[in-house]
């Protein structure tokens, strides 16, 4: 216990603390861990400002955050459009075109060619010039965001 007692004692006055923490002690420890911290915050709030500010215009760099915003928000939604008898036709398209120009966020239901969705999916999402968020069941959603 005096062992103890002797080295609490060292710290306090701080002849202990020049030993271990080189020149200026504790009290330079600390104001050198102050000034990380500081530094890392503001690297911090500066990435997540490139991160709002990027996030909108290119949609290969969404975030994370943002994809679970968005699986989130079309959850909500019900199916705008449904892939019926003729698959994915011109008329399908410009009808998909005309809904993502006025919605950023589409919900796609396939009626018929259950079967080939997992090969349809993708290239729904190429023709139209949007992002594939999600393919659940029978359903797809696709964001695209508004220019």
């Amino acid at each position: 216990m005096a062992i103890i007692a002797q080295r609490m004692s060292a710290f306090r006055t701080g002849s202990r603390s020049k030993q271990c923490c080189g020149p200026g002690g504790l009290p330079a420890l600390f104001a050198r861990a102050s000034v990380l911290s500081r530094v890392l915050a503001e690297i911090r709030i500066k990435r997540n400002r490139q991160i709002r500010r990027f996030d909108g215009l290119n949609m290969n760099n969404l975030t994370n955050a943002r994809l679970r915003e968005l699986k989130a928000q079309a959850q909500q939604l019900k199916a705008t459009l449904r892939i019926g008898k003729d698959g994915l036709s011109p008329q399908f398209l410009a009808a998909l075109d005309d809904a993502l120009r006025h919605r950023e966020l589409v919900k796609v239901k396939f009626d018929y060619f259950k079967e080939r969705k997992k090969e349809l999916s993708p290239e729904l999402s190429d023709k139209s010039g949007s992002r594939l968020i999600t393919r659940v069941g029978n359903v797809v959603v696709l964001y695209r965001p508004k220019p």
